[in-house]
C-alpha cells in the first residue's frame, strides 16, 4: 500500500468520523473486538491488526522487564519511575486534546526509546507500511470513541487496558504485565487448578456423604427419608462444581483476550487465587458439621417419640 494511499485512507476515515459516520458504541463497552472490526480497511485484515497489536504489547513488556520505557507516537509513552520501578503511562499531547487525562507526577524516569516499526513487523509477520497503517487506524479510533464518551475497555496485551469514563482517559497497567502467550498459559493453568480443586471438592463431598449415611444408619432409621433428600441435593451440588476444562479456558480467553468481560486480568487471577481447595475444604467441612448437628437433632427427637 503506497504512502499516498495509506494517507487518503486514515483522512477519509477521520472525515467520516468528524461528520458522525464512524459509530459509537454507547451500549455497554467498545471491547477489543469492537476495536477489531472498526480498524479492518483494504488491505488490513482482523489477523493483522490482531498480530501488530499483541507484539506491541509483547514488545513494550519486554523493554519494561529491561528497565527501559517505550514511545509510540501519537499515541502514549509506558515507562518506569527510577527509584521506585513504578509503571508509568502518559498519553501524547496530541492524543489527550479534548481529554481529561490524570497525568504522573514529575519524576526522573528510565530512558525511552521510541516504537521500532521493523521490529515490530517481524513479530507480526507484516510489513512495516502495514503496521504503521494499523497504528495510525488504531490511534484514530480509540480517539475518537474517548472523545464520543464510549465506555473503553481495551486489553492492549498482557500488559493492561485502556479505559475511558465521561471524556477521562487512561490506562491500567496489569500487576505482572506478562507477553500474550505468558497471560494465556497462566490463564489456562489457574482453570485447570480450578477444575482439580473441583475435583477434590466432589471426592471430599462424596466421602463425607458416606460418612453421614454411616452415622444415620447408626441412629436409626427415623431419618432415611430426610437423608435421601439431602443425598440428592448434594450430588446437585456436587455436579454444579464440577468444571469443564475447555468451557473454563475458552470463557477465561474471550473475557481476557477479546475483552468482552467485565473483570480484568488481575481480577480474575485474584479470583482464582481465592478459590483453593482449603478454602472448598474448609466450607464443606462447615457444611458437614450442620448436616451431623441436623442428625443429631433428628435422631433425638425419634428417640424422644
Amino acid at each position: 500500500m503506497s504512502a499516498e494511499f495509506e494517507a487518503e485512507d486514515v483522512a477519509s476515515r477521520y472525515l467520516q468520523m468528524k461528520h458522525g459516520a464512524g459509530a459509537v458504541n454507547s451500549k455497554g463497552q467498545y471491547a477489543l473486538s469492537h476495536l477489531l472490526g472498526d480498524v479492518m480497511g483494504p488491505g488490513i485484515t482482523e489477523d493483522n491488526i490482531k498480530s501488530v497489536w499483541f507484539a506491541i504489547a509483547d514488545f513494550v513488556v519486554e523493554m519494561l522487564a529491561k528497565k527501559k520505557g517505550v514511545v509510540i507516537p501519537n499515541l502514549a509513552t509506558f515507562s518506569l519511575f527510577k527509584k521506585t520501578n513504578g509503571k508509568v503511562f502518559r498519553p501524547a499531547a496530541s492524543f489527550r486534546s479534548e481529554l481529561s487525562c490524570m497525568l504522573p507526577p514529575t519524576a526522573p524516569e528510565v530512558t525511552c526509546m521510541q516504537l521500532p516499526l521493523t521490529v515490530i513487523a517481524v513479530k507480526a509477520g507484516v510489513a512495516q507500511e502495514k503496521v504503521s497503517n494499523v497504528l495510525k487506524r488504531v490511534i484514530l479510533q480509540l480517539g475518537h470513541q474517548a472523545r464520543n464518551g464510549a465506555n473503553l475497555c481495551v486489553v492492549l496485551g498482557g500488559l493492561g487496558v485502556f479505559w475511558s469514563r465521561a471524556n477521562s482517559f487512561g490506562f491500567n497497567f496489569n500487576k505482572k504485565p506478562m507477553k500474550s502467550e505468558e497471560r494465556k498459559l497462566t490463564l489456562r493453568e489457574r482453570a485447570l487448578a480450578k477444575k482439580q480443586a473441583a475435583e477434590e471438592a466432589a471426592a471430599l463431598e462424596a466421602e463425607l456423604e458416606a460418612q453421614v449415611g454411616d452415622g444415620e444408619e447408626d441412629g436409626g432409621g427415623g431419618g432415611s427419608g430426610g437423608g435421601g433428600g439431602n443425598n440428592q441435593l448434594e450430588g446437585l451440588d456436587s455436579g454444579r462444581d464440577t468444571l469443564d476444562e475447555e468451557m473454563v479456558e475458552q470463557a477465561l480467553d474471550r473475557e481476557v483476550l477479546d475483552g468482552h468481560g467485565k473483570l480484568s486480568l488481575d481480577e480474575i487471577l485474584d479470583k482464582f487465587e481465592q478459590d483453593t481447595p482449603e478454602n472448598r475444604k474448609l466450607t464443606l467441612q462447615q457444611k458437614r458439621a450442620q448436616q451431623v448437628s441436623a442428625y443429631t437433632a433428628l435422631a433425638v427427637c425419634c428417640w424422644y417419640d
